[in-house]
């Protein structure tokens, strides 16, 4: 008995396995991990293309506008206005009237919004009867002090009351002069934040106006132009849309580089535009003579490293 099993055992170890049902797990096995693994390589240049679009995305703008400008002296600029101001009062009182609207011209001096100052008006007049009061107080002290009718301290006390009295009423009339806001110099008016029969807080916003006249271009030029460009620089302001051209020259060089883009703000003023040139429009800005003033720096760069 146990002979014959054990001939029957060295049967079935002589007798060949079937090789195709038992390795056709591992055969799966392989070609999962292989379209695993060419699934992630595709993820990840997916994700590198990604990750690149993103960082030219977040470069700074004058990076990303200085970087083609292989060409010395084109740019894109920027018109603004010599002076933007929030016009605000230190005032409360309802606002009674306001002439100019969104887009209308003034000239300097022009009363642009009006306060119902009545309240202030009154206060005022009353601030200036005490003031009154108390300086003919003070004087009729200091007449008896002549006279030794009255004490020194009582004149001292009588004259210092008179002087807080005129203070108070030039602090009421000050207000009352803010009762009509005029325009500091020509220009338009771009946003209201009030209207009629509101009463804004003191410092509150009231308008917001630009000011009329030559306008100032604001550039970004890569730094290694610094070796050419400089104050007084004639350049020509090409703007977008309306197809004006601006003559100008730079003013002032910004006083740092950027660390980043190597790139420099500079500055410049330009002619007084015709009437369909506003501030905030943008365009090409042309440095005249760049690429001659590029190359003569080139050259005095190489005689001076000789």
């Amino acid at each position: 008995m146990t002979i014959e099993r054990q001939g029957q055992r060295l049967d079935h170890a002589r007798t060949p396995r079937p090789t195709g049902p038992r390795h056709a797990p591992g055969l799966r096995r392989y070609m999962l991990l292989a379209a695993m693994s060419g699934f992630a390589m595709g993820f990840m240049l997916v994700l590198s293309g990604a990750q690149g679009q993103a960082a030219e995305a977040t470069m700074p703008a004058g990076a990303r506008a200085a970087a083609p400008a292989s060409d010395p002296g084109a740019v894109r600029g920027l018109l603004k206005a010599q002076a933007r101001s929030e016009l605000s009062v230190q005032i409360a009182a309802p606002v009674e009237s306001i002439p100019k609207r969104e887009g209308a011209s003034f000239r300097r001096r022009d009363v642009l919004l009006k306060f119902d100052c009545k309240l202030l008006d009154a206060e005022w007049r009353a601030a200036n009867a005490a003031w009154k009061a108390k300086r003919l107080k003070a004087r009729s002290k200091q007449r008896l002090l002549a006279y030794q009718a009255a004490g020194r301290l009582d004149a001292a006390i009588a004259a210092a009351e008179a002087e807080q009295a005129a203070a108070e009423a030039r602090q009421a009339r000050l207000k009352v002069q803010q009762c009509k806001v005029r325009a500091p110099y020509d220009g338009w008016v771009v946003e209201r934040h009030v209207d009629i029969a509101e009463t804004p807080p003191p410092g509150g916003k009231l308008l917001t106006i630009v000011k009329r006249g030559p306008l100032l271009a604001e550039m970004i030029v890569p730094a290694a132009w610094l070796k050419w460009l400089k104050p007084s620089q004639a350049f020509v302001f090409h703007v977008d849309g309306v197809g004006a051209r601006l003559r100008g020259q730079v003013t002032r060089i910004g006083a740092v580089v950027d660390e980043v883009s190597q790139t420099v703000r500079v500055y410049g003023v330009v002619e007084t535009p015709p009437a369909q040139v506003k501030p905030g429009m943008a365009g090409q800005v042309e440095f005249l003579g760049a690429r001659a003033l590029s190359e003569r720096a080139r050259r005095k760069g190489k005689g001076g490293g000789a």
